[in-house]
């Protein structure tokens, strides 16, 4: 297995790796369509990677990461693409840490530390109350089901040859056959076996969050027949017969999801014989949601995924934007975009859509926030006045800052936990909040 970073150029040493190859300016659209495991659902629409939207992409003769963080296999060769802040060989504390908090599970010290790193089972599980939680909210999912019963009351079709074998003479009972909409499906089940196996891996994962806890209670209640004999049955159904309708595409997910974590089947991308497989996780989308976490009471944040708290440019609905966050102050609005990639890379695109969003809400000041290994802010001011008639000069009113949130190295996640909490605290001052 190899181990590289995020958003960093991959040595030459590596170009030639047949993962990398494979899938080399690959599009995540397609990557998408494939049945990856892409988190959040519709990464693809992400902003943030609209300069390629890929896993990997070429650019001035260098072949570089994005802001994506993962695990890729095509069977016989592993690429683990880890946060630009990985230390060490064996830990990645800050994906950690910010799966940890905008997922909402309390991983405790010793959870963290029991493993040597995160490994891939442990992203497809973490992810797996996400999830559950999306599909659900659709309501239980339900299709047509075959039952055999042998009773009295015939209420489908009858079934000749059991009849026989089972009621001559005639007792009064008939074989028959039904089809009817029931809960207790090959979905429903396979989720159910997904969460018998998270019990026993990991499970502080299902019994810290409320909604968690009722959504596995609910799931139990609808599948009576459930049997942990029946595993082979209920994988071959579901990979036989995956989710089509357009309506129930977060059950889709969800269901890929839980065949990755019971069982080696490789749901995957690529014509070869050996297809790549893998689960890879937009980092600065977790970086964005991060971010709120610590500044939504005082910043609106505008989600375009969700596509909630759109704003215009123009009347009449013209110039949809969504601004990742919006002050709370209408007498000193402030905006703010969050940023993962490294500070160096935000350029001419960056400030004009800053500065676009600053004319729009009548703003005099506007911050990129972005991850930092050290303490890093910085101040540019707006000028003013045509070159040609006199030498430009800068407005004092009106300015943009890039304010660094330090990432600190440590040497356990306890310490990690702690130094963070610190860096935050810090983080938050320079913002004024």
């Amino acid at each position: 297995m190899i181990k590289i970073s995020d958003n960093t150029e991959i040595p030459l040493s590596e170009i030639n790796h047949p993962v990398i190859n494979e899938l080399t300016n690959k599009s995540l659209s397609t990557l998408d369509q494939e049945r990856f495991i892409i988190f959040p659902p519709l990464l693809k629409d992400s902003d943030d990677l609209d300069e390629g939207n890929c896993i990997f992409r070429t650019f001035n003769g260098k072949t570089m990461t994005c802001n994506i963080v993962g695990f890729l296999s095509d069977g016989n060769n592993e690429i683990h693409i880890h946060s630009r802040f990985f230390e060490t060989e064996d830990e990645d504390y800050f994906l950690d840490y910010m799966l940890q908090k905008v997922l909402h599970y309390n991983v405790t010290v010793n959870e963290i530390a029991s493993s040597e790193e995160t490994t891939y089972y442990d992203l497809l599980v973490y992810l797996f109350p996400y999830y559950l939680e999306e599909a659900m909210r659709k309501g239980l999912y339900k299709e047509y089901a075959s039952h055999s019963y042998n009773d009295s009351n015939v209420r489908g079709q009858m079934d000749i040859n059991r009849h026989f074998k089972k009621n001559v003479p005639f007792v009064g009972k008939v074989a028959y056959n039904t089809r009817e909409f029931s809960f207790d499906n090959k979905i429903n089940q396979l989720i159910r076996h997904a969460i018998e196996k998270i019990e026993i891996t990991k499970p502080f994962l299902l019994e810290e969050s409320p909604v968690v806890q009722k959504n596995v209670k609910m799931i139990k209640e609808i599948t009576p027949s459930y049997s942990h004999y029946e595993l082979e049955k209920v994988l071959y159904e579901n990979i036989s017969n995956t989710i089509k309708h357009g309506f129930f595409e977060e059950y889709t997910q969800l269901q890929t999801l839980c065949l990755k974590i019971l069982t080696d089947e490789r749901i995957s991308y690529g014509a070869s014989s050996q297809k790549v497989h893998g689960i890879v996780i937009d980092i600065a989308w977790l970086w964005e949601e991060y971010l709120n976490l610590l500044i939504k009471e005082h910043f609106y944040h505008p989600q375009n995924k969700l596509g909630t708290m759109a704003h215009y440019y123009f009347q009449n609905g013209n110039g949809k934007i969504y601004p990742d966050f919006i002050g709370r102050d209408v007498t000193n609005r402030v905006i703010a975009d969050a940023k993962y990639k490294p500070e160096k890379n935000i350029k001419s695109s960056d400030y004009s859509q800053i500065l676009s969003y600053m004319f729009r809400f009548d703003s005099k000041l506007a911050y990129f926030l972005h991850p930092t290994k050290e303490e890093s802010q910085s101040i540019f001011y707006l000028m003013e006045g045509v070159s040609a008639e006199h030498t430009p000069q800068k407005r004092m009113d009106i300015r943009v800052e890039k304010i660094g949130l330090k990432i600190p190295r440590a040497t356990s996640y306890s310490e990690f936990v702690m130094l963070m909490e610190e860096s935050e605290k810090s983080f938050l001052t320079k913002l004024k909040l």
